[in-house]
């Protein structure tokens, strides 16, 4: 049951996130590399508030600006969800545009490299910081 009311948490405040916290824009961060972005990411760690979060969700990446999120066994009796939209860069924040929805989520990056892909996002008062590798 915990399960699914992290999982129900990840989700929302993937799909509701914005960030109007000023002092994560003056934090010293990396910068986005449009090539080390790019790719298919594996969900490794998520920390909701401090807590450690179960996922197994897979991000990609593309070139061209879109980009595919997939929740692993989210879904009814089990079934992936899928939801996809642009992205876009602004300075060490990535902003994802969601298809269909209107929706926007903001995603500030904590480390990337060709490997490893970590950021942070948050919503209604709840931090999520997720840790993915290619």
């Amino acid at each position: 049951m915990r399960k699914i009311i992290s999982l129900i948490a990840f989700v929302a405040i993937t799909l509701s996130s914005c960030s109007s916290d000023d002092n994560e824009n003056k934090e010293q961060s990396p910068t986005i590399e449009i090539s080390e972005l790019v790719g298919t990411w594996n969900h490794v760690r998520s920390e909701l508030s401090g807590e450690e979060v179960d996922s197994q969700d897979i991000v990609k990446f593309t070139s061209g600006g879109s980009v595919t999120f997939t929740y692993i066994g989210f879904g009814t009796n089990g079934k992936d969800v899928t939801e996809s939209g642009s992205y876009s860069i602004s300075g060490n924040t990535i902003i994802i545009q969601w298809y269909g929805s209107g929706s926007s989520s903001r995603f500030t990056l904590q480390e990337l490299t060709n490997k490893k892909l970590k950021w942070k996002t948050t919503a209604d008062g709840e931090v999520l910081i997720e840790t993915f590798s290619k």
